[in-house]
């Protein structure tokens, strides 16, 4: 009988963890800010997540930059808000270009077999999210409640080296009407229910009751259907919002559910404004509708950039339902199919289309689909 009990106990507890995953913090080192006071001297914060593992043991913390190496530590000691800095003249040989550069953090490990940690930065480059670097800014990452980078880096006006990142004068703002896919005005939401960016989405904690999310920069709206909302200052893509549900205390929401909206693309700088229109292009949320109508096929989303392009080309495909079967087709402007791809099983996935793959410069589509059946669409131009 108490081996019986023992056996349910251990079940149980299972289960739990199962259903309440324990995230595992890998002990990386993480690029957290770099900042050009000029074009030799720089500065590069690190973020060192804590760690207390018996069996694993830090190697050495190595940069590289496109043409140069350097070890930055042979030991792996978290300091002040888990921040360690490094300037370029604690770093001789090593040089990093402050237009254009790739900037890599590797962290070596030795957990009875080797092992290996990569961070990556890419800016300067007219596909990166921060093509342009001005004098007195500097390239932040998004540090989640974890602690663990989201590898997504931002501009930043007011440099915050030795100190956590924040927002203030890295935040461009976001404004215009919104509409729902049948053109009406959304004016009013339901009660404990919100809409966020994507990119603005933050884990806070998780619970027993559930994990609790929040909207970093806001999201508001009227009841002129006038919305607002900030957003890191870097170029990208928007292609979907998320729609929040479940107020907790007011302090943040338990589900995320995604609405498509048509593309906004933007290169923003902070401080900047983009008066844009925001329509939804999904049947997650109808004005004077009660109750969500169910959509057909998977939720899935597509970021193209660049776009136009002269050499390559990226698409970065996500779907909160799987890539399983899906492919997509570039066509020519005749309407012939000229490379097709197979997306691997998943949840995104990122795609690179060259120039050469395309055998000459013009107009193409795309479609993303699952046999048949379209998902996505849209146009590439390649000069």
């Amino acid at each position: 009988m108490t081996r019986f009990y023992l056996t349910m106990a251990l079940a149980i507890s299972l289960h739990a963890l199962i259903a309440n995953p324990i995230p595992i913090i890998e002990p990386r080192a993480s690029i957290s800010e770099l900042y050009f006071i000029d074009q030799d001297t720089w500065y590069l914060e690190i973020y060192l997540v804590e760690y207390n593992d018996i069996y694993i043991t830090c190697d050495s913390v190595v940069i590289l930059s496109q043409s140069s190496r350097f070890k930055l530590l042979d030991s792996y000691v978290p300091g002040l808000y888990n921040l360690h800095v490094v300037e370029s003249a604690d770093c001789p040989g090593f040089y990093l270009d402050h237009q254009q550069d790739s900037l890599v953090l590797i962290t070596y490990f030795n957990s009875g077999i080797a092992e290996e940690f990569i961070h990556t930065l890419v800016y300067g480059y007219s596909d990166c999210f921060i093509p342009v670097l001005n004098p007195g800014q500097s390239i932040c990452c998004l540090i989640d409640s974890d602690g663990l980078p989201r590898d997504y880096f931002y501009k930043d006006d007011s440099p915050t080296i030795y100190t956590p990142n924040d927002y203030e004068g890295a935040t461009a703002i976001l404004q215009g009407k919104m509409y729902d896919i049948t053109g009406q005005l959304v004016t009013s939401l339901p009660e404990n229910t919100a809409f966020c960016l994507s990119q603005n989405l933050i884990r806070t904690d998780m619970y027993w009751y559930g994990t609790i999310y929040y909207d970093m920069l806001g999201f508001s709206i009227d009841n002129e259907g006038n919305y607002s909302t900030g957003i890191l200052a870097h170029q990208s893509e928007i292609v979907k919002l998320r729609l929040l549900t479940g107020a907790w205390d007011n302090y943040g929401y338990l589900t995320y559910p995604p609405t498509l909206c048509d593309t906004i693309d933007f290169n923003l700088e902070p401080g900047a404004v983009l008066d844009v229109d925001i329509h939804l292009a999904d049947s997650t949320f109808l004005v004077g509708i009660a109750e969500p109508i169910k959509r057909p096929s998977p939720t899935i989303s597509v970021i193209l950039a660049p776009n136009p392009f002269s050499d390559f080309t990226q698409l970065y495909i996500e779907s909160d339902e799987g890539l399983s079967d899906v492919t997509v087709h570039i066509y020519n402007a005749a309407g012939s199919i000229v490379k097709t791809y197979l997306l691997p099983q998943g949840e995104k996935t990122m795609l690179t289309v060259r120039k050469s793959d395309l055998g000459a410069a013009g107009v193409y589509s795309y479609t993303v689909q699952r046999e048949s059946t379209v998902l996505r669409s849209g146009k590439l131009i390649c000069y």
